[in-house]
C-alpha cells in the first residue's frame, strides 16, 4: 500500500493510502476505513515525512505533532483526546465525502499541530494548536467551536508519536509516481480484479506500491522508481501463480457443482 496524508480542516494530516491516480484527484480510503474509496484533488494529498520520530529532540514550547486519537485497546491510560471525541455529538451532514465534513475526519488517525509544555523521559504533555477556520469561508458555528475546545487541551504522548512540524511537505503530483501495466490474460482478468490476490506480489516489492484493476489493465503504481522495476521482474512468476490459483478454485467450484447435481439426482 502507498500511506498518503490528506490535509484536515484543523491543520491536521489525516492517515490514509492512495490506491489509484485519476487525471489530478487520487482515489484513497483513511485508515479507519480501508474499504470505502473517496476521490480527493492530489493539492490535498502528500506522502508522509521522511523524519524519524527517533531524532526528535523536546523542549519546551517545542512545536511538534501528534498522531491522535490513540488506540485504547493499546493504551489503557487516560485518554483526554479519544474521551472528548466520544463525547461529541455529531450532527448529519449533506456533505457528498467524508472529507468535505471537518467532524466525520475527528476519529481518523491524524497528525495534530501541537506545543510541547512538559516532557521528562520519552515523555511529553502536549497542547493542541488546531487552525481555526477563517470565518469569511462560512464555517459553521460549530465547526470553530470545536476548533477553540480542541485548543484548550492536552495529552500526554510518548516520544513516538511525536514528530517535527511537517508543513513543509510537499502535496502530490501525478508525475511522481511511477507505473507498470501487467500483461494479465483476458481469462483471468475477473479474478485479478480483487486486489487480495496481489498482496503477496506487493510484499515482495518491498517498498510503497498499489496494484488495481482499471480499464480491463492491471497497473502497478509506485512512488518509487526501484519498487517497479521489482514489480517488472516478478511479473511473469505473479501471473503464473494467478492462473495456478484460478485453477484450483475453478477445479473446486466445478467439483462442488458435480457433486450437487449427483447427489440431487441420487435422491430421486
Amino acid at each position: 500500500m502507498i500511506e498518503i496524508e490528506i490535509k484536515g480542516h484543523y491543520g491536521q494530516f489525516i492517515k490514509g493510502c492512495l490506491r489509484r491516480i485519476v487525471e489530478d484527484k487520487g482515489v484513497i480510503v483513511y485508515a479507519d476505513d480501508p474499504n470505502t474509496e473517496e476521490t480527493i484533488p492530489l493539492s490535498e494529498l502528500r506522502l508522509p515525512p521522511k523524519d524519524s520520530p527517533d531524532s526528535l529532540t523536546l523542549a519546551p514550547n517545542q512545536h511538534v505533532e501528534a498522531l491522535l486519537p490513540l488506540n485504547l485497546k493499546e493504551d489503557q491510560r487516560e485518554n483526554g483526546f479519544a474521551d472528548a471525541l466520544a463525547g461529541l455529538k455529531l450532527q448529519p451532514t449533506t456533505a457528498t465525502s467524508r472529507l468535505a465534513n471537518p467532524l466525520a475526519c475527528l476519529t481518523c488517525p491524524s497528525w495534530w499541530p501541537c506545543v510541547v509544555t512538559k516532557f521528562r523521559d520519552d515523555h511529553a504533555v502536549v497542547q493542541l494548536q488546531p487552525v481555526l477556520p477563517e470565518p469569511s469561508n462560512g464555517a459553521p458555528k460549530e465547526y470553530t467551536e470545536l476548533a477553540a475546545s480542541l485548543s484548550n487541551m492536552t495529552e500526554i504522548c510518548q516520544r513516538k508519536i511525536l514528530r517535527p512540524v511537517s508543513g513543509d511537505v510537499p502535496c502530490l503530483r501525478k508525475e511522481d509516481f511511477f507505473t507498470h501495466k501487467l500483461d494479465i490474460p483476458p481469462e483471468l482478468l475477473p479474478y485479478a480484479s480483487d486486489p487480495a490476490v496481489h498482496e503477496i506480489m506487493s510484499q515482495h516489492c518491498n517498498g510503497p506500491v498499489s496494484i488495481v484493476l482499471e480499464n480491463n489493465e492491471v497497473t502497478v503504481l509506485s512512488p518509487s522508481a526501484e519498487v517497479i522495476r521489482v514489480a517488472s521482474l516478478l511479473e511473469e512468476m505473479h501471473v503464473r501463480m494467478l492462473r495456478q490459483k484460478y485453477s484450483i478454485i475453478k477445479y473446486i467450484n466445478q467439483t462442488k457443482r458435480t457433486d450437487v447435481s449427483f447427489f440431487g439426482w441420487a435422491s430421486f
